[in-house]
């Protein structure tokens, strides 16, 4: 009898959680979500605006020459989800791994995360080598970015 109140309870919490992050996932689709994942250094710079429907590259830093693509649905349905358990507050005191980019040897970096009217940034990191909470969302960002 203990063992069925235990399995019993064990599924109640495991669907109450599951039933939190979907509501959660639901939530942030019917928001206005843009990600701006930025890299650059001296004489180069490109900058990413992710969209539920579009990806929008600016080739200068004028933002005076751009390209567009489509967003594959699954690909935005894995950014709601990675970026889900996420404390945007405190993405901006992250440290990053290593700072490579202040010798030149690598790109700087930046993602910018806007919510409706809230705008979470985080520290600058090396291209390709983020902070590790947001490691599988840069990642996921930067081959959304990429052509596929």
């Amino acid at each position: 009898m203990r063992i069925l109140i235990l399995l019993a309870c064990c599924l109640l919490l495991s669907t109450q959680c599951a039933s939190k992050k979907s509501a959660r996932i639901e939530a942030l689709a019917n928001d206005t979500i843009e990600f701006v994942y930025k890299k650059h250094t001296r004489g180069f710079y490109r900058e990413y605006h992710v969209r539920k429907n579009n990806i929008i590259t600016y080739l200068d830093y004028n933002k005076t020459t751009s390209e567009s693509k489509k967003t594959i649905p699954l690909d935005w349905v894995t950014c709601l989800n990675l970026l889900t358990p996420l404390n945007l507050e405190g993405i901006s005191t992250l440290q990053p791994p290593s700072d490579l980019r202040a010798t030149d040897r690598v790109l700087h970096a930046e993602v910018i995360i806007t919510i409706n009217d809230n705008t979470f940034r985080s520290s600058n990191f090396d291209h390709g080598n983020p902070p590790e909470i947001i490691k599988p969302l840069v990642d996921h960002l930067i081959y959304m970015v990429s052509n596929h």
